[in-house]
């Protein structure tokens, strides 16, 4: 009797414990590095194989508020990475980065906050020995732009809210600094009609 109660509760364990280890094994690499060590989360940099490096002071925006513990590294558009970020207890928020390259290289920010990746495409290009960010930190934005309401995503939601904007009925959260997605420094219908664009593409 004893040694039937015993099998019974190995095959319930068993059956219980299948499912969680289902799901390790469908983990990837690099979802375990993000939940056992954010530190690990991005890769290795090779200093020594690049001749020129530039210097960049930042901060980490999402939905106009600075994000004080936020990961940050610099990849090349071809994936290769770059740089990541030094912390210094001293200066909060603060993101000090030096990048390694060549000159006019697009450079793309991945960020690991909050347990996710978001990767960051501000149009910043590699150039030999600069320093930005030295009198105001350079701001690296999580905020979708178009994402005006803060959704996470670029929709039909956001044009709305837009117009709404426009006519004096802002509704909810709406986050200027992400409106003017044509870059010309004014919340227009042309910005709710680029929104719709993004939305359907």
């Amino acid at each position: 009797m004893k040694t039937a109660f015993k099998w019974t509760i190995v095959l319930l364990a068993g059956l219980l414990m299948g499912p969680a280890a289902a799901h390790a094994q469908d983990e990837t690499d690099e979802q375990f590095n993000q939940r056992v060590d954010p530190s690990s989360v991005f890769h290795f940099v090779d200093s020594h194989a690049f001749g020129n490096s530039m210097n960049i002071t930042a901060v980490v925006t999402k939905d106009g508020q600075t994000l004080g513990d936020a990961l940050v590294a610099v990849y090349a558009a071809d994936g290769s990475i770059r740089g990541k970020d030094i912390t210094d207890a001293t200066q909060q928020n603060k993101v000090f980065l030096t990048v390694y390259g060549e000159s006019s290289v697009p450079l793309v920010f991945k960020v690991y906050v909050g347990g996710k990746t978001y990767t960051v495409d501000q149009g910043l290009t590699f150039s030999t020995n600069a320093f930005i960010g030295m009198t105001e930190p350079y701001v690296i934005s999580l905020t979708l732009r178009g994402d005006v309401n803060a959704d996470g995503k670029v929709d039909v939601a956001d044009a709305v809210a837009v117009a709404n904007f426009l006519v004096g009925r802002r509704q909810g959260t709406f986050i200027e600094s992400v409106a003017d997605v044509n870059g010309d420094t004014n919340i227009s219908i042309a910005d709710a009609v680029a929104i719709v664009a993004i939305a359907m593409n």
